[in-house]
């Protein structure tokens, strides 16, 4: 049984509920997918890219959900560190308990 650790809360930068992707896979990489969509937050709606973290069979162990959870978290504090203007901001993420985990950016 995997040990269960806590995590940084990021509850600020959840989004889970306010993405619509408007056009799937526009890109791909190794571990994921590129789509655009739409940020709709307070009646403002905006254009996002949603790097949306590939899963290969999910389960509904809580060991799996752990791990995937874990795996999403480390994303954002790598892409929350990054300073480069090459590098989009990270606005926040989709939670992976309520779909496919994914990242948002502008």
């Amino acid at each position: 049984m995997a040990e269960h650790v806590d995590l940084p809360d990021f509850s600020n930068l959840d989004m889970t509920g306010k993405i619509q992707i408007t056009n799937q896979h526009m890109d791909h990489g190794g571990y994921s997918d590129i789509s655009r969509g739409t940020l709709t937050d307070g009646g403002d709606e905006t254009v996002v890219a949603v790097k949306t973290l590939r899963v290969r069979r999910m389960t509904d162990s809580t060991c799996a959900k752990e791990r995937l959870r874990k795996r999403l978290y480390r994303e954002v504090v790598v892409w929350r560190a990054l300073r480069h203007p090459n590098v989009a901001p990270l606005l926040g993420f989709t939670n992976p308990l309520e779909g496919p985990p994914a990242l948002i950016s502008p």
